[in-house]
């Protein structure tokens, strides 16, 4: 194998694996040890979503993907969220992670109500999102520094800095109504302290200390990814909402 082959090889282990996603789905992958679910479709997937992490067949739905990034083990639909190319009661398991405020509050509530339409009765629904001021302000302080350093944009926060994120009681008040209907059950947790998620992003992204750091950030981070998902906090970056039949949401 040439060198050349050997940079590319390491450039894709290095980058199909980040804290901050690894956070994300990180409730979500212990329950898909458990029950060992047939559909996963996950909403505004990008191009990698979470067969990367929980190493299973997924159904990604997005707008556009990246033909760069080698699909593995997910299935890419191009579709939009609020209009699902799926049956009714068809999906095991229905995610949305970091997507939501990426769309406009008006189109939310569809996007919600489709994902409850195809997922099955005794199937689980999946919400993680970036809320509130403190998290918008943390967004602010990254994006800055990223176009101060980088001279661009930072792509990922473009659209929190231009329209701001949800707010928490937006986003419940749209899973548990929809959730009511169904009698089911919601469970509510938050995820990744924000000095954790501001560190990060300012160390991995921005590189605002250490140039081409970038480049070691699965290196250095994965070996100590059990310790850093425990770390706990009273200002968490996102909330996590999961939605299922009767007592048995975790």
């Amino acid at each position: 194998m040439s060198i050349k082959n050997l940079v590319n090889k390491y450039i894709m282990w290095n980058w199909s694996w980040n804290l901050d996603s690894a956070l994300r789905y990180k409730h979500l992958i212990n329950f898909i040890g458990k029950s060992d679910p047939e559909i996963i479709v996950e909403i505004g997937s990008g191009s990698r979503g979470i067969s990367a992490y929980a190493k299973v067949e997924s159904i990604g739905v997005d707008l556009a993907f990246d033909r760069g990034i080698e699909s593995g083990l997910q299935k890419r639909v191009l579709a939009s969220g609020n209009s699902l190319p799926f049956d009714d009661s068809s999906v095991d398991i229905v995610l949305s992670v970091d997507m939501l405020e990426h769309v406009p509050q008006s189109i939310r509530p569809s996007i919600i109500q489709e994902m409850f339409r195809v997922v099955r009765s005794d199937g689980l629904l999946y919400v993680a999102v970036p809320v509130g001021r403190d998290a918008q302000k943390a967004d602010r302080r990254v994006y800055d520094s990223f176009f101060k350093i980088k001279g661009k944009a930072h792509p990922m926060l473009l659209d929190h800095v231009e329209h701001g994120l949800p707010d928490k009681e937006e986003i419940v008040s749209l899973v548990e109504g929809f959730a009511a209907i169904r009698g089911w059950e919601v469970t509510k947790s938050e995820n990744t302290p924000i000095w954790l998620w501001e560190w990060n992003l300012m160390t991995f992204a921005v590189e605002r200390w250490i140039p081409g750091l970038r480049h070691l950030q699965r290196l250095l981070l994965q070996p100590f990814f059990p310790l850093l998902s425990r770390c706990k906090s009273n200002n968490n970056y996102r909330i996590i909402l999961i939605a299922q039949r009767g007592n048995h949401a975790s």
